[in-house]
């Protein structure tokens, strides 16, 4: 990695600090707990499976704060009561303190399930721990979130099987909307990357920093997410982002503002192109009418537009607009040029044909200043 990730990190790790509250380190704390030989308990476990579901449906800032009503509310995880108790208990309670989302009702009819399948993992394993410590973090999330597989819990994604190993203190990551995002404008993932690529260049950026996975994780969340640092959001405030030098989008932010304003540009030069244009545009379009009696006024309008594409885009040619139409000859060596640019063009199906129509086009022009003027060079003079 070229870029010094670890300075990055440093520098998140200030602004944090310096200006966002209520920071929440539980996630940290899990993590060196369990690297300190910390065992998690079955209650510790149920409670880190039910806050990850309760964080992918609610501010998590809002979740943090209420800790303690929900450990009242969920019995401090004693999995017999939760399991005794129906589930329209947990609905009622979480939804009168605002903590639910549109998946309240499924994910509180899953409690028992779930807790049956912990139960079951438990009883294969020893201990859910010896359980969620025998393979890589992934693979132990993708077999608690396969639909196929026989520990699949309910109402647990991809995502949030990693949230709930995060919880327990498995030093990872959580894929989800934040780091996707962040990931793609900084340009550690492609545009198509998702949730793998996510967790490959987390690995790859704790190798090379020296930083736990949970502590990256923790940083560039924070930095995101609504209620915390919220620059890097759905709507980036890249003005008031400091480590901008590392994000490509803050780049390509740029670069469209300036290549929009090129755009505008041209499209008022040509919009408030000289009268001598705007009369020859008139002349040849009457030209044309009269050449091409029986063809249609679209196709007619097709012809006109076909003449004058490299006089609206003459900022992509290296030939004046009027140089064209010295003599055929220059017109058709200027036909790999126009071609090589409309290869170029990302929307462009058919570029031999886009091109051949617009040569066609410039020839008619020609024929025009030939008709009419004797040559160009007698229409630029008169």
């Amino acid at each position: 990695m070229k870029k010094d990730y670890r300075k990055m990190f440093n520098i998140l790790d200030e602004y944090l600090k310096n200006r966002v509250e209520d920071i929440d380190t539980t996630i940290l704390e899990a993590v060196e707990a369990r690297k300190n030989g910390k065992i998690f308990s079955f209650e510790e476990h149920l409670k880190g499976l039910i806050f990850s579901q309760l964080s992918g449906s609610r501010n998590w800032k809002y979740v943090h704060r209420n800790i303690g009503l929900i450990n009242e509310i969920f019995f401090n995880f004693d999995k017999e009561k939760i399991k005794d108790t129906g589930y329209e208990y947990f609905v009622d309670r979480l939804k009168s303190y605002k903590l639910g989302g549109r998946s309240l009702n499924a994910q509180m009819q899953s409690l028992k399930y779930n807790i049956e399948i912990l139960e079951k993992i438990e009883k294969e394993y020893g201990a859910l721990d010896a359980f969620v410590t025998r393979l890589k973090p992934k693979a132990i999330a993708f077999l608690l979130s396969n639909k196929e597989g026989s520990y699949k819990l309910k109402q647990t994604g991809f995502p949030l099987a990693m949230e709930y190993l995060r919880n327990i203190g498995i030093d990872e990551i959580k894929p989800d909307v934040h780091l996707i995002r962040i990931f793609k404008r900084m340009g550690l993932i492609p545009d198509t990357g998702a949730e793998q690529e996510v967790i490959q260049v987390a690995e790859k950026l704790s190798n090379y920093t020296g930083f736990s996975k949970a502590y990256i994780d923790f940083l560039l969340w924070h930095f995101c997410a609504e209620g915390y640092g919220n620059i890097c959001s759905a709507s980036p405030k890249c003005a008031k982002c400091p480590i901008a030098v590392y994000c490509d989008f803050n780049k390509n932010i740029k670069m469209a503002v300036i290549k929009t304003e090129q755009n505008r540009q041209i499209k008022n030069n040509y919009s408030n192109a000289s009268e001598k244009i705007k009369s020859l545009k008139h002349e040849f379009k009457n030209y044309l009418i009269s050449k091409y009696p029986n063809t249609a006024k679209s196709t007619i309008d097709t012809y006109l537009g076909d003449a004058f594409y490299v006089f609206r885009h003459q900022h992509l040619f290296k030939t004046d607009f009027f140089d064209l139409f010295k003599s055929l000859e220059d017109i058709k060596n200027f036909q790999d040029e126009i071609l090589t640019q409309q290869k170029n063009g990302k929307i462009i199906k058919n570029p031999k044909g886009s091109a051949g129509a617009y040569i066609n086009g410039i020839k008619r022009l020609y024929n025009f200043f030939i008709e009419k003027y004797n040559g160009v060079d007698n229409f630029i003079n008169s």
